[in-house]
């Protein structure tokens, strides 16, 4: 390998390094900070007085506990996107390294994976702001058609929604160049071991973490919709959140059983024709020969049975268990949050 490919290598390993509770303390670091900035300008602003309501759950008004809950659902996307963009510099130096690509050709491609073009966040920041000011009304807020009634508390709310929505569409964005980049490196026949396929594991994880983090993103921002007048336009973004968390874990898993199978499917028939010969050899050779076949004949078979074992799917059946889980657990709390939090109403009052 060339020496400067070695560098490219070694660059993007560093960059991608893993760092002990770097991402807990990434996210709760911003959620102090946000949570701490949301309490100073309701302060500042005088709206103090609003986050109260002593007839509300914990004595939170429904404007106090969304705007928290907002602040909290920034910081896990926030976080979580630096997390799902470290492991994806892993995983494509890994799989390019496993297609032969050049080590200065993945640099490129894991820095485009990770960063996206001006034009593609010039895209996500008009779209972010159009749905950030549009959900307002569409959830029972104040209406577009004056905006004499705004004031600091929309334009901190309209803030909070830009940025969640930004990452929400940079992150698809960049989803859609994982998956162009890993047909890629499907397509330039990225070598597989059948016996061996720890390293094919990066296809399954280049998935996983973004379904974790949209299901999880979800899941905190079903909790919006308690008390909501008009929930349903917030129900419609988790369902497509949904939706995309699905796609996220099940498309990278079917590029890979493709080749897998093929894989499989070659490995099998050139075993099996080892078998064909080493039988005809058996039965029509002498007793030192067959002897000699007989062995080979048990080796042979012990490898046609391995192989056909080899699982075509990058994913396991504990990690499939645990997302249908999480995703049971992220649809009832969308679903059934409304009903619970009226249930505790009522207890408590």
């Amino acid at each position: 390998m060339a020496g400067s490919e070695v560098v490219a290598r070694r660059r993007l390993a560093d960059r991608a390094e893993p760092q002990a509770w770097g991402w807990l303390g990434a996210f709760l670091g911003l959620c102090v900070l946000l949570v701490g900035g949301m309490l100073a300008w309701w302060a500042a602003f005088g709206f103090w007085d609003t986050l109260f309501d002593p007839g509300e759950l914990l004595g939170l008004s429904f404007d106090g506990r969304n705007h928290l809950t907002l602040a909290v659902l920034l910081a896990f996307v926030a976080s979580g996107t630096v997390w799902v963009r470290r492991g994806v510099l892993r995983d494509i130096e890994i799989l390019g390294e496993l297609a032969g690509v050049p080590a200065t050709e993945v640099e490129e491609t894991a820095q485009r994976n990770v960063s996206p073009s001006a034009a593609a966040r010039g895209t996500a920041l008009v779209l972010a702001l159009l749905l950030a000011v549009v959900i307002i009304p569409l959830t029972g807020g104040r209406a577009l058609d004056s905006f004499t009634g705004w004031d600091m508390h929309h334009v901190w709310a309209v803030a909070n929604n830009v940025a969640i929505f930004f990452l929400m569409f940079e992150g698809g964005w960049l989803s859609i160049q994982n998956l162009r980049t890993l047909h890629g490196y499907m397509t330039a026949h990225l070598s597989i071991d059948l016996l061996d396929r720890g390293s094919l594991a990066s296809i399954g994880r280049i998935g996983l973490r973004g379904a974790v983090l949209w299901l999880l993103g979800g899941t905190i921002a079903s909790t919006l919709t308690w008390g909501m007048a008009q929930a349903a336009p917030v129900y419609v973004i988790l369902i497509g959140l949904l939706a995309v968390a699905t796609a996220s874990l099940l498309l990278p898993a079917l590029m890979a059983r493709g080749s897998l199978r093929e894989a499989k499917h070659s490995e099998l028939e050139r075993v099996r024709a080892r078998i064909t010969s080493a039988r005809n050899a058996l039965l029509s050779g002498d007793g030192a020969r067959a002897s000699e076949q007989a062995a080979r004949m048990t080796g042979l078979l012990a490898y046609e049975a391995r192989i056909e074992s080899v699982r075509e799917w990058p994913y396991d059946t504990p990690t499939l268990l645990r997302f249908g889980l999480l995703a049971g657990l992220a649809a009832s709390s969308w679903l059934g949050g409304a009903l619970v939090e009226r249930a505790l109403t009522a207890l408590l009052d």
